[in-house]
């Protein structure tokens, strides 16, 4: 169930998507999600290193998942905080390692 708020919509995960067609990161339905637009604004096209284990990765667009597409880490774990200093690039590896504690 998606709630309103601002200009995005929030899904049931808490992570807040907005509609950008043409956007880099945005999937076929033109859909992206904050924190990558937040962190992709910060930090460019890439690639980067994980900032837990220094694994190579990059950026992919929509919901690709793998272990060389970046996924933002949120760093103090709040979905809602989708300001640069508590984003990072991760690996999808670390950041599931992460959710865990």
């Amino acid at each position: 169930m998606r709630r309103q708020r601002g200009s995005g919509s929030v899904d049931a995960n808490g992570y807040r998507i907005h509609r950008r067609p043409g956007h880099i990161l945005a999937g076929a339905d033109g859909r992206v999600y904050e924190h990558r637009m937040a962190l992709y604004a910060e930090i460019g096209y890439g690639p980067h290193r994980c900032v837990h284990c220094g694994h190579h990765v990059n950026w992919a667009r929509g919901r690709s998942k793998g272990p060389d597409v970046l996924v933002v880490d949120h760093r103090e774990g709040s979905r809602a905080n989708n300001l640069p200093y508590n984003l990072a690039a991760s690996c999808n590896g670390c950041n599931t390692s992460r959710a865990d504690e």
